[in-house]
C-alpha cells in the first residue's frame, strides 16, 4: 500500500510504502503540548519507506523542544506539521501525521493517545528505533542548505526546584519540561519564554564542588541572555511588580528600548524591545 501525503499547500509531500497492505493504521494522538496544539497523530510502520519531497526547503522550518531529539518539520507558509525525524546512531528515523493523508479510507485509522512524559531520554531514542519508519529518504535539491538552530541554552543553578518558581512566576516563562533521567540522577528542565518557537532555557543543577562559582556568574558580570519582547513596559511593570530587580534603569536606544535586570543567583539579563523597522 501506499500512502501519499502533503502539508496544505503542498510544500512538503510523501510517499509511505508500507510494503505490505495494513489491515488497520494505528493513529497516535500525542499529549504532549505541541502536538495537542497543531494537531499531530502520529503513525509509523518500521518496515515501511518514507520518501519525502520539499519544493523549497528554505520554507519549512525544524522545531525541536524537550529533549531536543526529534525535528518537527513544519510548513513555514501554511503552518502545517506533516512529519518528525529523529537521527539515532546517523540513522533517520521519522513518523508521519496521519491528518495530512490524502485519499486514505478513515475506517483504517485506529485511534489512540499517547503519553510520554514518563519516558527517559534513552528510553524514547530505544522506541523509535524500534517502533518508527527506518527507511527515510528526502528528494528535491541534490544539496539542500543545512538547517541548524541552537535547541537549548544551559543555565547552572543552585536548585531546580526555585529555579523553576523564579522563571515561571517572576518572569512569566512556561515549564516545557521537567523529568528525571535515572542514568545521571539529574533532572531535564527545560523553561522557555511565553509564545517562543526557538531556543529554550535548560536548568542545570551544579552538580559538582567546581559549578558552584558559575551560578549566578556564567559571563563575568556581563549581560549573559537577551530577553526580547513585543511590549517592554508591560512587561517591565509586571516583573518589577513581580520582585524582579532591574539593576540598570530603561532607556531608549537607537536600536530599541531596553533594561537590565538580574535572575535569583545574579546573572544579567536584557529586557529588551528593538525599534520597529
Amino acid at each position: 500500500m501506499l500512502t501519499p501525503g502533503r502539508c496544505h499547500c503542498g510544500n512538503i509531500a510523501y510517499s509511505l510504502d508500507w510494503k505490505t497492505d495494513p489491515t488497520e493504521i494505528p493513529a497516535r494522538a500525542c499529549t504532549c503540548t505541541f502536538c495537542s496544539k497543531h494537531g499531530g497523530v502520529w503513525t509509523s510502520c518500521p518496515g515501511g519507506t518514507l520518501t519525502v519531497t520539499v519544493q523549497d526547503p528554505q520554507q519549512v522550518s525544524r522545531y525541536a523542544f524537550g529533549t531536543g531529539t526529534a525535528d518537527f518539520h513544519i510548513c513555514v507558509r501554511c503552518g502545517v506539521v506533516p512529519l518528525v525525524t529523529s537521527e539515532i546512531d546517523g540513522k533517520l528515523y521519522a513518523v508521519v501525521n496521519v491528518n495530512t493523508f490524502e485519499n486514505v479510507d478513515p475506517s483504517l485509522l485506529r485511534r489512540s493517545s499517547s503519553t510520554l512524559d514518563e519516558e527517559t531520554g534513552a528510553e524514547r531514542l530505544d522506541r523509535r528505533q524500534r517502533n518508527w519508519i527506518a527507511e527515510v529518504r528526502f528528494t528535491g535539491e541534490e544539496n539542500p542548505p543545512m538547517q541548524q538552530s541552537l535547541a537549548h541554552v544551559a543555565l547552572v543553578v543552585r536548585d531546580y526546584d526555585e529555579a523553576i518558581d523564579f522563571y515561571t512566576r517572576k518572569l512569566g516563562f512556561v515549564l516545557v519540561e521537567d523529568s528525571y533521567q535515572p542514568a545521571q540522577d539529574k533532572r531535564w528542565v527545560v523553561v522557555a519564554p511565553p509564545g517562543s518557537h526557538g531556543t529554550s532555557l535548560l536548568l542545570a543543577r551544579a552538580s559538582a564542588p567546581e559549578q558552584l562559582p558559575f551560578v549566578g556568574n556564567q559571563a563575568g558580570g556581563r549581560v549573559f541572555l537577551f530577553l526580547r519582547t513585543d511590549d517592554f513596559w508591560r512587561d517591565y511593570h509586571r516583573m518589577a511588580a513581580a520582585g524582579v530587580q532591574f539593576v540598570r534603569a530603561p532607556s531608549v536606544e537607537v536600536y530599541g528600548t531596553v533594561a537590565v535586570f538580574e535572575d535569583l543567583y545574579g546573572n544579567h539579563w536584557d529586557l529588551l524591545q528593538y525599534s520597529a523597522g
